[in-house]
């Protein structure tokens, strides 16, 4: 009896404490990537190797506010709008005393502080962790009980791209279910992709800018693209901003990437006046607010992205870098922080190319993809100087030239490209040297160290890929420093826009006749104009002083 007395005494304590290890902490949320938290079982199986994806919410979705800063640097959720911008997580109703902690810890293996990489906000939209309150935060008294009664919505955005770590709940020091935030990449467009906007800079007062500015809106109303017009003395709309988006289960945002120039359009803020509502702003790292290095490399002209290949269906980014070798090239290079993003935001996993031979080292300058309308896929424009001199080599070369050529260079007539003396050689001895930096010595079976080499193994293209367009190139400096800089406006230097194409005339009628007819093989319509004041005279072309933004990519990022 004794026995039996003291097991009914025990009992209750037995049946509390097998409750007490019964309970269990269920953390949900959308891992099947429906856009919606369901807590079915193909959610919860999906937890094992599926990522939460979280929006970098880089936008400003009440522009009301003093503030022009975008809604991840600040510690609330702004509103209805800025709600839909981050991603619920439940925590399932469960009576349990704590400590209840849910805590983050690293996942990706990048640089970035693990209390930098996200931020989980309260269901009540304050900021419970990351950059001002750490990386853990312990369930209050009235938190669990409020889960006692109901399930419990906590919410997270990203602070930047492509990082990633993993949220645990945890009981007495143990760990109870956990799950994987993932932020979104950010995804740069290329040219086969419909183009919605194309901006250009006015500078007021400037004839040429202005007249070029009213040859521009035609042409994009001719394209059927709106053209889009910011006023300021900083011309280089391309080199200031790249269009780009990122995109998660629920929401997708239009992002204005702004690159590292420290010109006008930087320090006036006009690229961060775009900041807006479902429109976001980022810079890959903390830009200085001043520097004594060459910034050109990182300038938004050498960083473009490829169409989609098999292997890489978001395409690759590519950027032109400087190799130093003696007193040959500038000293300068592409920024080791870019280099970094780009490694880490891998979906798009980036190509370096040798551009040390130009002045202002830009791949934009050499290359450019547009889309094949007659066959269907995308080819690869490429500056060629033997093309060039091939043409020119059928002219009579008494053919008098444009007067802007006698004026900016000197050159009068045809035979002038053939005789005139460069350093210790000829303007054409100069430019075979320089053709054979983009092909090597054999066009068809390009150098694999020569841009096309480069472009070909990396993207896995063919011969029938590359459409070589007439360029010739001289000198910047004198000396033995290479600072190639296009003499005949660089028609490579274009602004893609569907099957409108719009090229820097080049004042050569057999230059624009055989670009002409190579874009027309390809079911493109070229659209001419004068850009030789405003950029050309300027070393840049059409290209560099626009920017489309395109429509996003049809299939999603996270799919198979």
């Amino acid at each position: 009896m004794r026995y039996m007395f003291n097991l009914f005494a025990v009992l209750p304590f037995l049946i509390l404490a097998n409750l007490a290890v019964a309970v269990q902490l269920d953390l949900d949320g959308d891992t099947d990537r429906t856009g919606r938290i369901e807590g079915s079982p193909e959610e919860e199986n999906a937890e094992q190797n599926n990522s939460v994806i979280l929006l970098n919410n880089c936008d400003r979705d009440n522009p009301s506010t003093a503030t022009s800063e975008p809604d991840n640097r600040d510690t609330v959720i702004n509103g209805t709008e800025d709600l839909k911008d981050v991603e619920p997580l439940i925590l399932r109703k469960a009576a349990i005393a704590g400590p209840v902690v849910l805590r983050i810890t690293k996942l990706s293996n990048d640089d970035l502080p693990l209390d930098g990489r996200v931020r989980v906000f309260s269901s009540n939209g304050q900021e419970i962790i990351g950059p001002k309150t750490g990386t853990e935060y312990q369930l209050s008294q009235a938190d669990l009980a409020n889960l006692a009664l109901n399930d419990l919505t906590f919410y997270a955005e990203g602070l930047d791209f492509a990082t990633s770590i993993k949220l645990s709940v945890l009981h007495g020091g143990n760990t109870k279910d956990s799950l994987k935030l993932e932020v979104a990449p950010l995804l740069l467009t290329p040219h086969n992709l419909k183009p919605i906007k194309n901006y250009v800079v006015l500078h007021e007062g400037w004839r040429h800018s202005e007249k070029f500015v009213d040859e521009f809106k035609q042409a994009c109303r001719t394209a059927g693209v709106s053209p889009v017009v910011i006023k300021s003395n900083d011309s280089w709309m391309e080199d200031e901003l790249t269009w780009a988006y990122t995109e998660t289960p629920r929401t997708r945002l239009i992002v204005a990437f702004q690159m590292l120039r420290l010109r006008s359009l930087q320090l006036q803020t006009q690229v961060r006046k775009l900041l807006d509502k479902d429109v976001g702003w980022y810079q890959a790292f903390a830009y200085p607010q001043s520097s004594t290095e060459d910034l050109s490399l990182t300038y938004g002209g050498n960083v473009e992205v490829s169409p989609p290949t098999a292997r890489y269906p978001f395409g690759r980014v590519y950027y032109g870098s400087i190799v130093i070798s003696g007193n040959n090239y500038e000293n300068r290079k592409f920024d080791a922080r870019f280099k970094k993003f780009f490694e880490r935001n891998s979906i798009q996993a980036p190509i370096e190319l040798h551009t040390n031979w130009l002045a202002v080292g830009h791949i934009d300058e050499v290359v450019s993809f547009v889309p094949d309308y007659a066959a269907g896929g995308n080819k690869v424009l490429i500056s060629s100087p033997k093309l060039a001199y091939d043409i020119l080599g059928r002219l009579n070369r008494n053919t008098q030239l444009d007067g802007r050529y006698d004026l900016e260079f000197g050159l009068f007539i045809v035979g002038d490209f053939f005789t005139v003396p460069f350093g210790q050689q000829t303007l054409k001895a100069y430019n075979m040297e320089i053709d054979r930096r983009i092909f090597g010595t054999n066009h068809r079976m390009a150098d694999p160290n020569s841009i096309k080499g480069r472009l070909k193994a990396a993207l896995g293209l063919q011969e029938s890929d590359f459409v070589e367009v007439p360029t010739v190139f001289f000198n910047a400096r004198k000396g033995n420093v290479l600072n190639a800089l296009a003499l005949t406006p660089g028609v490579v230097n274009l602004s893609s826009m569907g099957e409108y194409s719009l090229l820097p005339r080049p004042f050569l009628p057999e230059f624009k006749t055989a670009t002409d007819t190579a874009l027309r093989n390809l079911g493109q319509k070229p659209l001419w104009i004068n850009n030789w004041k405003v950029y050309h005279a300027r070393s840049g072309e059409v290209h560099c002083g626009t920017q489309e933004l395109r429509q996003s990519f049809s299939k999603k990022w996270w799919s198979p």
